[in-house]
């Protein structure tokens, strides 16, 4: 979640394609690592480096690898690069790697508009637009990434749009008290998503989501990972165990609510936290995550009979102090309080069902 953070209520992918997405992340940070050392020797030695670190990977490839050759910035141009992993293949039409000769610790990957995944062997053709993603490593926090941000315009997915705009940035900040006992590192997020379809994500491996319109979240939170992103003998994406945000702002189709909470990984690998849900359309918002299969169908009616009482619920304390405020809900505002602990997942105090694993 974004300082207050995003939580997922309820794990949406499959865990081939989530180790591929990792592993894909982690290629290009080895190469944004390659491209760091252009300000000592320039784009020509750099071109050489990143050729044998390709020749040395089954999982890279590139028809060719060439200097940039512009006055205002110092990086290299990959054809048809390939990155490979279980499940997954990425392969835009080119990639342009660079780094301002000003800021050598901060490096921008820029991919082509156009380009094609490969899910399990099959080819499906994307588009993007604008998209651009910036990396900064922190020399005291043995280049770790320090900073990450993700720029996107609309995405297709063969002729289907995945999303309308993206904006996401990371900033790596100390870990504070009230961290999870497995986080090694946190980041502080920000986040803007436009017109996320729920359906699409059957396209890239991850359970569809039965969602009554596009989703749009804008707010802001943390996340807490087992280490730092990148950094010298480190894990270039470890696992996330927890998320918090103060205040989510969430629009889906019609709807709109304001989300407050904190979900972290329990030592069973289950969900467990607090959080709760502020709208004037709280039987809309229960209709919707019951049909995205985030509330079984039992507990969908118990939750439908009790409603009108949510109003007077309180917020439960939590197991461990978490420094979430859960205001009152304001006039003609419901707020509804999901609980995960102990394996379940309860509506207040009132048990409706399962807790679902943990998506890290």
């Amino acid at each position: 979640m974004r300082a207050g953070e995003t939580p997922a209520v309820a794990e949406i992918g499959g865990k081939g394609t989530g180790a591929g997405m990792r592993k894909v992340v982690g290629v290009v940070l080895l190469i944004a690592a390659a491209i760091g050392g252009l300000w000592i020797g320039g784009e020509s030695w750099a071109a050489g480096k990143l050729r044998e670190l390709i020749a040395e990977r089954p999982d890279m490839q590139a028809a060719a690898v060439r200097p940039l050759r512009e006055a205002s910035r110092i990086g290299l141009r990959l054809d048809r690069p390939q990155l490979a992993s279980p499940g997954l293949g990425l392969a835009p039409d080119w990639l342009e790697l660079w780094l301002s000769p000003l800021a050598p610790l901060r490096a921008v990957a820029t991919p082509s508009a156009s380009g094609r995944l490969d899910l399990s062997g099959q080819q499906v053709p994307f588009q993007i637009a604008d998209a651009q993603a910036q990396v900064a490593l922190s020399p005291l926090n043995r280049m770790a990434v320090s900073h990450l941000a993700v720029d996107s315009g609309a995405v297709l997915l063969g002729e289907q749009v995945l999303m309308q705009r993206l904006r996401a940035e990371a900033d790596l900040v100390r870990l504070g008290a009230g961290a999870p006992s497995a986080a090694g590192a946190a980041y502080d997020l920000r986040l803007a998503l436009e017109g996320l379809q729920g359906d699409r994500l059957a396209v890239l491996g991850f359970a569809p989501l039965a969602l009554p319109g596009a989703l749009s979240a804008e707010g802001a939170g943390r996340v807490w990972l087992e280490g730092a992103l990148g950094g010298l003998g480190g894990s270039a994406a470890p696992r996330v165990v927890g998320v918090q945000t103060g205040g989510l702002e969430l629009r889906l189709g019609a709807l709109s609510a304001r989300l407050v909470g904190r979900l972290v990984q329990g030592a069973d690998g289950l969900t467990e936290g607090r959080v709760a849900l502020y709208t004037s359309d709280g039987q809309g918002f229960l209709d919707a995550a019951a049909d995205a299969g985030l509330i079984p169908a039992d507990g969908r009616l118990l939750a439908r009979a009790m409603l009108n009482q949510m109003g007077r619920m309180p917020m439960p304390e939590p197991a461990a102090p978490d420094g979430l405020d859960f205001p009152e809900p304001t006039a003609g505002e419901l707020r509804i309080p999901l609980i995960l602990r102990d394996g379940r997942l309860l509506l207040g105090e009132m048990p409706i069902g399962p807790a679902p694993a943990f998506p890290g």
